[in-house]
């Protein structure tokens, strides 16, 4: 949560209280904060705002932005997605493999096509050194356990899931949508309890897909991890599919 009262700059900066231009240091960056205590937000505008750079707020982010940089913060990532929390601990200049990602740093990385996101030690360190570090010490590696999936998404209920955001989640965890099946699509996930004509259809051309229910992939992104398919396959015949 953020907080007014906390910060985690915990170097001496310059003093940022004029935020005109006073070198190039991030130009040609476009960064965006999240996961930070709001003086640590404040202070990351300030400095990407004297130092060159362009900062736009997470909220604000789209695909036009091109966001270069996510900035997080150096602690620790929580993230209650699905009602659950998990904590990773981050050493500062220590690459680390996040486990889950919060939903404010899903929804920068996934609209913006970042494979990483960056602790905020790095901007410290780039002022405080006065040169433009490489952030590979600093990269917070996005895990990608979907990577081997060609998800299509077929007559998915409204009330089950905000498609959206659902689209948002498998792209940042490394899943491919297609917008039809094909060949090479995976699975291919409905909220239908059983195969509809069409749906029987897609089955019989691209027989190596799965059909599956859209719990499988809710269970694919609680659990951040490829399920086996086995208990989630849609009958062909018409029956009632529970969860």
């Amino acid at each position: 949560d953020n907080n007014n009262n906390n910060s985690n700059f915990d170097i001496d900066i310059p003093n940022t209280s004029n935020t005109s231009t006073t070198s190039s240091l991030f130009k040609g960056i476009v960064m965006t904060g999240c996961g930070l205590f709001d003086d640590d937000l404040t202070e990351l505008q300030k400095l990407c705002s004297q130092y060159g750079g362009t900062f736009i707020e997470a909220s604000l982010v789209t695909p036009a932005s091109k966001i270069t940089h996510v900035i997080t913060d150096s602690i620790a990532w929580r993230c209650s997605m699905f009602d659950q929390t998990e904590t990773s601990e981050i050493n500062n200049n220590n690459n680390l493999q996040a486990a889950f990602m919060p939903p404010e740093v899903l929804r920068a990385v996934s609209i913006s096509g970042l494979s990483f996101v960056v602790q905020i030690g790095w901007i410290q360190e780039c002022v405080q050194h006065n040169t433009t570090l490489p952030c590979q010490q600093w990269i917070i590696n996005i895990p990608r356990p979907l990577s081997n999936t060609r998800i299509c998404l077929y007559e998915i209920s409204p009330d089950m899931a905000d498609i959206s955001v659902i689209k948002l989640e498998i792209a940042l965890l490394g899943g491919i949508l297609h917008e039809d099946a094909s060949d090479d699509t995976t699975q291919v996930v409905t909220s239908l309890g059983s195969m509809d004509r069409n749906l029987s259809i897609i089955a019989r051309t691209y027989p190596k897909l799965k059909v599956v229910s859209f719990y499988w992939l809710e269970e694919c992104l609680r659990t951040q991890s490829v399920v086996d398919e086995t208990d989630f396959f849609v009958p062909s015949t018409i029956v009632q599919f529970t969860k």
